[in-house]
């Protein structure tokens, strides 16, 4: 759970019937709703898009490559949905990078 705010510091998703979350007006917290799987086609090609990029990863980039988007995801910072900089790793990286491409 992240949440950044006066009485809870930093907090974002469900706790029972609350989530916690923000946007550009700041933190907020509501009641919280029940996700729906709709399964739009937009969503099936994300999903394949990553199965995909996985693959790609796993079997085609070679060792040196991926050293190499490892090398460049320890240097770029990644800023998470609270807006806090994260590192992450080379394959997330790799994945932040191409699935728009893709």
């Amino acid at each position: 759970m992240k949440y950044k705010g006066t009485i809870i510091s930093e907090g974002s998703g469900s706790l029972g019937g609350i989530t916690f979350s923000h946007n550009r007006g700041g933190q907020y917290i509501r009641h919280r709703a029940v996700p729906v799987n709709s399964n739009t086609p937009q969503q099936q090609a994300m999903r394949n898009i990553v199965t995909l990029l996985v693959a790609h990863w796993n079997s085609t980039l070679t060792g040196a490559q991926r050293d190499g988007w490892s090398a460049y995801a320890a240097a770029v910072t990644y800023v998470d949905a609270l807006g806090e900089p994260r590192v992450i790793n080379g394959m997330s990286m790799y994945m932040a990078c191409n699935a728009p491409r893709v």
